[in-house]
Formats: structure tokens, sequence, C-alpha cells
């Protein structure tokens, strides 16, 4: 009876033995976890929440990996794909370049599609809207229809916004840009101001030209006083003023584009194009460093066209108009390396004020003292016109200046008598030697059959 149950017990325990719990697949987590269509970045992979509430893999295609750096996790390209603000339309969506590398989605706003068939990508209404060569203004920016039927951004050049209140998109001045009635010749066409102070072109019938050379826009006989394209900076004084001779051979007065500077205008003085900064307010100038209008306050008696000295700042000023409170064209001679010094007659220049020996200002020869400062007498600098003599300036073998005859022949080379090494030489070069140069190599210069070469 005892070796009966005894074999019962054992059979119990072998059959508990060999219970396989432990090797089944564990569970998925329970239904509930998340809600539908949440998704996560797990363990590297791009996971969505089912309708049953339940994670499920849900794999990114390659080079995308699951990326959660916007906040919501989503398939996207690893971090330094691309280049900060960079952008690109990708699967029909406007794409921006993170700051971090990474390209992140910026959708257009419908209607409006991303589009780089310009090259860039960019917003732009769908192909198929407009007739090539069809003009509007779209958010202030003039757009033309491309010949694919797309819009396309093409800008108004400032000061010209885009307009339609003639009935047809097109760049004009803004209203309020000029008094009703007024007129004026732009680009060769003549435009009176309307009523609501906006431009408007009212063309001159032919053979009659639009010309305000007289001061005054007016529809004249065409004169051929100049060469289409032909460009002049007319001066008064005041300001200065841009020409441009039209196509009918007029001079029209050409204005200078609306200065981006507070205070400041922009002229084509002593140039040919509109590169000047002036500024308006009186006793300001233009301070070149700072790109600002500054101002300083002078007690000299101001004649247009008269130039001083402020000790203080090393600035050459300039009055551009005939008045005690004149604006300003202020020179920074110590941008140049330069000090502004006071000459005779109500002139003043920047001049290379400290020097070790006589030296050369281009052609013109200039005395240096002895205690190592530009000579003058009476007020001017110490100088000899070179040219004027049928002579050259020119350094000599110990690096002064000097006036002599210019020397030949052109490309000659002559052996630095004053140089011990013999390393270096003298080539005339327009006339000038200059300053000696250096063999190359391990080359010495030397005479060579009577002629000095670097050998």
């Amino acid at each position: 009876m005892q070796k009966k149950y005894g074999w019962l017990f054992l059979a119990v325990l072998i059959m508990a033995g060999c219970d396989d719990s432990d090797s089944k697949t564990p569970e998925p987590a329970p239904a509930g976890d998340c809600q539908p269509q949440q998704t996560r970045c797990f363990e590297g992979n791009l996971q969505t929440c089912s309708a049953d509430k339940a994670w499920e893999n849900t794999p990114c295609t390659a080079p995308k990996v699951c990326s959660d750096a916007t906040g919501i996790a989503e398939c996207a390209e690893p971090a330094g794909s691309c280049e900060p603000e960079q952008k690109r339309c990708f699967e029909g969506v406007m794409q921006t370049c993170s700051a971090d590398k990474a390209w992140e989605n910026t959708p257009c706003i419908a209607p409006k599609v991303c589009s780089d068939a310009t090259g860039t990508a960019e917003c732009a209404e769908p192909a198929g809207d407009c007739e090539p060569e069809q003009k509007r203004c779209s958010e202030g920016v003039m757009q033309t229809c491309s010949a694919d039927k797309a819009w396309e951004n093409t800008p108004c050049t400032a000061p010209k916004v885009c307009s339609e209140a003639s009935g047809t998109a097109e760049c004009a001045e803004p209203a309020g840009s000029c008094e009703p009635d007024q007129k004026r010749c732009f680009e060769g066409v003549m435009q009176t101001c309307s009523a609501d102070k906006a431009w408007e072109n009212t063309p001159c019938t032919a053979p009659k030209v639009c010309s305000d050379v007289s001061g005054t826009a007016e529809c004249v006989e065409e004169t051929n006083d100049c060469t289409s394209g032909e460009i002049k900076c007319v001066d008064d004084g005041m300001a200065a003023e841009l020409w441009t001779c039209n196509d009918s051979g007029s001079w029209t007065k050409t204005p200078c584009p609306a200065s981006t500077i507070e205070g400041a205008r922009l002229t084509c003085r002593n140039a040919t194009a509109c590169v000047t900064y002036e500024c308006t307010e009186a006793g300001s100038f233009f301070n070149s460093a700072s790109q600002t209008c500054d101002t300083f306050s002078h007690s000299n008696n101001c004649q247009a066209g008269r130039k001083y000295c402020n000790s203080d700042t090393n600035y050459l000023y300039e009055c551009l108009e005939t008045d005690n409170k004149s604006p300003l064209l202020a020179t920074d001679c110590g941008a140049e390396g330069k000090t502004c010094v006071k000459l005779n007659n109500d002139e003043a220049v920047c001049v290379k004020e400290q020097c070790t020996a006589n030296f050369c200002d281009g052609d013109t020869f200039v005395f240096c003292t002895a205690d190592h400062q530009i000579a003058y007498e009476d007020g001017n600098r110490s100088e000899v016109n070179c040219i004027e003599k049928g002579l050259i300036c020119d350094l000599n073998e110990y690096g002064a200046g000097e006036y002599t005859d210019p020397c030949t022949p052109e490309n000659g080379v002559v052996c630095n008598s004053s140089d011990e090494t013999h390393r270096t030489y003298f080539q005339c070069v327009n006339q000038h030697w200059g300053a000696p140069r250096t063999c190359d190599g391990n080359t010495t210069c030397q005479n060579v059959e009577g002629k000095d070469q670097c050998k």
C-alpha cells in the first residue's frame, strides 16, 4: 500500500516539473495603453496606436528614422542631412531645415502649394491658375504668371510698390508720394500725379518726348542733346541728381532711390551712380563706420564746398550748403590711416602725416622733416609735381622717395647694391623701379655678361 502511493506521489512531481509555461511568448501590452492614431518612438521604431488601443510597429522607410524632436513622433530624416533655413518640397509638403539640421514640415497655407519650379522651394499657387504674363498683387508683392501657368514673385524695385489702382497690376510709387497735377519725366515717360496722389503714366504724343531740362517736366520736340543711355551727375550744391539720356536723345532726371538709413539721402555726388549717403538734418553728418547720421555742433561759417577738420574725431567735413547749420559730408581720415590737415584757402585734406623719409604720393614728391613729419609751407604741403617737370617720383635703393628720370628699359633688372646678401633687385615697371624685389629660391642677383639677373 505504501509502495503504491509512493509511485503516485512521484508521478505528480514529474508532471509538475514538465510545465513549459516559462517558454511561452509574452502577452502583448493590454489594450487601453494609448489613444488611436497616437504615435511614439520606441527603441528606435515608430509605433502607432491601433483602433483597439494597442501599440503597433509602423517602421519608417530608410533613410528616415523615428524622431520626436518636434514634439510629435514621426518619420524624419536624421539630423545633419540639411543646412538651417534650407527649404524643399517633399511629397508635396514644404519642409524647412531646423537649427539642429533636421527637416521639419512647414506646410503652405491653402490654396498655395509647395513648388520648386523656380529652382527654389516656395509656397505658390498651383500651376494652371493663371495665363502666362498675367500680373497681380498678392500680399503686397507683384506676381507674374509663368509659362507653365504658375504664379511667381517678381518684386517691384523700391520705392515702388505693387498697385492695382489703375485696374492692372503694376509697379507704382505709393499713394501720397506726390501732389495732384504734379508732373515728372520717369524713365523717359511723362507722369502726372492723380487726385489720390499716385503717379500715373500720361505719355507725350509723338514726335514729342518728355523733358525736364528746364526744371519742369514737359512734352517737347526731340533735341538729340546726348547719346541714349549716357549718364551724368548734376550737382547744384544742395543735392546731386542723376540724369540719364533717354532713347529720344534728351536728358531726363532719374531720382535716386529712397535711402534705407534714417535721416540720410542717396545722391550721386562725385560719382555716376546713387552711391553717396548725405544726412539732411542741420548740423548732421554721415558716419560711414556706424552707417548712421550723427550730430556735430560746429560754429564755422559754412560755405557750400568749404572743407575743415575736426581734431577730436580726425574727420574732414565738407559743407553742403551756405549756412551755419548746413548738413556735412564727412570723411573719416583715420579709417584711411591718414590725418586731417587744415590748409589755406578754406581747404583741408586727409594726408599721411607721419613719414620716415621723403616719399612718393603717386608721382608727387613729398618732403619729410627731420622729426618725421610731412613738411608744410604757408599751410600747403611741401611737394614737387614730378610730371610737370617731365620726371617721375621713384624709390631709391634705401626706400626713400626721389624725383628722377623714368627708368629704362621696361622690365630691366638692376641688383640692389646696398643689399649685402645680394638677394634683392629692382625691376623697371611702367617707368618706375619701385620697391626692391627678392630673388626666387636660393638664387642671388649677379651680373652675368654685363646683365644683372637672379641666378
